[in-house]
C-alpha cells in the first residue's frame, strides 16, 4: 500500500482514538493495517461502524495484499492496435498461442483470451476450466466468465460483453479483439511463453493454418500495424566479357558501401534504442495516469460517503483531510468548504 494512503487511513480512523505513533502505523503491512481497522470498528456504535466499514471497502486492496500482479488498464477506443487488419490480428493470436484460428468470429469461444491473459501473467489460469475446442454456447459463456474473473483478479476494469461475443458476430468480436490487443501490448513484458505446453499439448483447431516453426521462433510482439513485408534487395555483380574472350572484372559502383553500412548499423541501433525507450515511457505514463485516476476515484468515493453521513463524528475531520493542501498552494477557483 502506498505510504501516503497509509497516512490518510491513519489520520482518517486511528488518530482520534489510537495512541500509536506514526512510526508504529507505518510499520504495519497492508494486511495488518486492515485487521487493525476492523478491530477498531468494534469500539464504535452501529452507525459509525457501518460508516467506517464503507470507507474500508473503498481503501482496501485485496489483490495487492495477496501479491497478485495488477494490469495497466486501457480505456481508449480509437486508434487502437494501429489499425491492424482482421488477418493481421488473427495472425498475431495464432502466433502467440500456436493456434489455427482463421476468422475473428472463431474467438467467440473466449478460450483464446483466457490463455492470452495467462501469457501476460503466467500461472494465473486454471486450464481445466477452459474449453478450447468447444462448439457449445453455454461453454463459450463459461470461458468468458473465467476471463472476467481473471480481469477482476488482476485489476482490469473492462466489462466483458459476453452476450454479444458468444453470438459470433464479426463486428462485436473484432472490436473486443482490437481492445484486447492494445491491452496486451501495454502489459506484455516480452517474456517467453510456450502456449502449447501451457495448455497440456491440446491443439486449438480452427479454420486457419497453424504457424510453422520459423514463425513461432520470431519475437512474440513482431506484428506491427504498419509493418509490411519488405523484400530483400539482391546485390547483382555483372561480369563484363570482352570480345577477345578474356573474362572481365566485376564492376563496383558503390565505393563507400562498407563505411555506409557501418553508419547505417549504428543509426539503426540508436533508433531501436530510442523506440524502446519511447515505448517504456509510454507504458510508464499510462501506469501513472491509471494510478492517479485510481486514487482520485477512491478519495471521491470517500467524499461522497462523508456527504451522506454528515452527522457522524468523524466526518468533519475527514473533510479537513480531503480538502487540505500544501502550504502556499491555492487551488484555482476553489470553493469555500461548507461549515459544519
Amino acid at each position: 500500500m502506498d505510504i501516503s494512503l497509509t497516512l490518510k487511513i491513519q489520520i482518517l480512523v486511528l488518530s482520534n482514538d489510537c495512541l500509536w505513533s506514526n512510526a508504529q502505523i507505518f510499520s504495519l503491512n497492508s494486511l495488518n493495517l486492515v485487521f487493525c481497522l476492523q478491530s477498531l470498528f468494534e469500539s464504535y456504535h452501529v452507525v459509525q461502524a457501518v460508516f467506517l466499514n464503507r470507507i474500508l471497502e473503498v481503501v482496501r486492496f485485496p489483490q495487492v495484499m495477496a501479491g497478485i500482479p495488477q494490469a495497466v488498464n486501457v480505456h481508449s477506443t480509437s486508434q487502437m492496435t494501429d489499425n491492424l487488419s482482421r488477418n493481421e490480428i488473427i495472425q498475431w493470436v495464432n502466433h502467440c498461442l500456436n493456434s489455427s484460428y482463421g476468422k475473428v468470429e472463431e474467438l467467440c469461444s473466449g478460450a483464446a483470451y483466457c490463455q492470452l491473459v495467462d501469457m501476460l501473467f503466467p500461472g494465473t489460469l486454471l486450464f481445466k476450466k477452459v474449453k478450447f475446442n468447444t462448439k457449445l454456447e453455454h461453454e463459450y459463456i463459461n470461458n468468458f466468465k473465467v476471463l472476467q474473473a481473471l480481469f477482476k483478479k488482476h485489476g482490469v476494469d473492462k466489462e466483458v460483453p459476453i452476450e454479444k461475443l458468444v453470438k459470433g458476430k464479426f463486428q462485436d468480436n473484432f472490436e473486443f479483439l482490437q481492445w484486447f490487443k492494445r491491452f496486451f501490448d501495454v502489459n506484455y513484458d516480452g517474456h517467453l511463453y510456450d502456449a502449447l505446453t501451457a495448455r497440456g499439448g491440446e491443439k486449438i483447431i480452427g479454420s486457419g493454418k497453424t504457424p510453422n516453426k520459423s514463425q513461432l521462433d520470431q519475437p512474440r510482439n513482431s506484428i506491427s500495424s504498419n509493418a509490411k513485408p519488405v523484400g530483400q534487395k539482391q546485390v547483382v555483380t555483372t561480369l563484363r566479357t570482352s570480345q577477345s574472350g578474356v573474362s572481365g572484372t566485376p564492376t563496383n559502383n558503390n565505393h563507400y558501401s562498407a563505411g555506409d553500412n557501418a553508419e547505417v548499423a549504428i543509426l539503426k541501433q540508436q533508433f531501436d534504442q530510442l523506440t524502446l525507450e519511447a515505448e517504456q515511457n509510454k507504458t510508464t505514463i499510462e501506469g501513472l495516469l491509471r494510478e492517479r485516476d485510481f486514487y482520485f476515484n477512491k478519495l471521491r468515493s470517500i467524499e461522497i460517503i462523508c456527504q451522506e453521513n454528515r452527522k457522524v463524528d468523524l466526518t468533519k475531520s475527514i473533510f479537513e483531510i480531503l480538502y487540505a493542501t500544501e502550504d502556499g498552494f491555492t487551488a484555482p477557483d476553489a470553493e469555500e468548504p461548507e461549515e459544519f
